[in-house]
């Protein structure tokens, strides 16, 4: 496997692309040069490019229908959770006020919105203070840079944010955002 990062081009091999990081906008740009769907999550765009430069048949996926969002106005530990809701800025304020001013939105807490319909945000509250002391959760695959910052925490304690970033950009294999040349 070469050391540097090749270009995203269609004499590419799926092994080849498959080694390196490659940004959604990359993607997006190589699917409409090939006629292929520009569509759907990053997971589903390398999906139909590992497939195109293997000559195999794409991927068939199923669109499905956004759900509606039936958030109501006034939110209160009692409201019911509706299908199709975002983790949005209302919602945000509505747990700052419960949870406090360093709440974030964590993955449990994204999955039991997305899956919770008819439960309460009182529910919900609760959940995001278990998830609180779960420990770390595995990283989805769509974000590679998080699961790479928290493996070069773990592997290099003392390691500076600025070490880690540029850590990043060799893994990229884009040397020039180092040096900026």
């Amino acid at each position: 496997m070469t050391t540097q990062r090749p270009r995203l081009a269609a004499g590419l091999t799926e092994a080849a692309f498959g080694h390196w990081y490659w940004l959604k906008s990359e993607l997006v740009a190589f699917c409409r040069a090939h006629h292929l769907s520009a569509t759907g999550s990053k997971q589903l765009l390398a999906a139909r490019i590992a497939a195109h430069l293997a000559a195999r048949p794409l991927p068939h996926v199923v669109e499905q229908a956004k759900p509606r969002s039936d958030m109501p106005t006034e939110l209160k530990l009692g409201t019911r959770i509706g299908t199709g809701w975002k983790c949005n800025q209302r919602l945000r304020g509505f747990f700052v006020s419960h949870c406090g001013t360093r709440f974030h939105f964590n993955g449990p807490l994204r999955d039991f919105i997305a899956n919770s319909a008819g439960r309460t945000l009182g529910d919900a509250v609760t959940r995001y203070q278990q998830s609180l002391s779960e420990g770390p959760r595995s990283i989805s695959r769509q974000f590679e840079y998080n699961t790479h910052m928290r493996e070069f925490r773990q592997r290099n304690p003392g390691g500076s944010h600025a070490n880690a970033v540029a850590a990043w950009w060799a893994k990229r294999g884009e040397a020039s955002a180092i040096t900026g040349r």
